[in-house]
């Protein structure tokens, strides 16, 4: 599976996506987690299985839907896992959503 998660610059998400991708090696799986920023994120839609956005762009949803259209999930994720960097209750989300 192919996680993008996407923010305003692609910074803000460089610690978040580490501590993913500890998770996903301590659980075994096999997940590739990567940041981009949104106005670069559009041109790699096709190459994520879900897209997680960043609170802080979470107006963009709609925006990224449309672009998807219907292929792939799009989530914004929760201002409290954002911020505590709840990278085991956020790779738990995304597992329902792509199932």
């Amino acid at each position: 599976m192919k996680i993008m998660l996407c923010c305003n610059a692609g910074m803000s998400t460089s610690l978040l996506v580490q501590k993913m991708q500890k998770e996903v090696a301590a659980r075994g799986e096999d997940t590739t987690i990567e940041a981009r920023p949104m106005n670069e994120a559009m041109d790699h839609i096709d190459e994520a299985d879900i897209i997680l956005l960043g609170p802080q762009i979470g107006y963009a949803k709609g925006d990224f839907e449309k672009a998807v259209a219907g292929r792939i999930p799009v989530a914004v994720i929760p201002m409290v896992d954002y911020g505590r960097m709840n990278a085991a209750k956020i790779l738990d989300d995304v597992k329902k959503l792509v199932g």
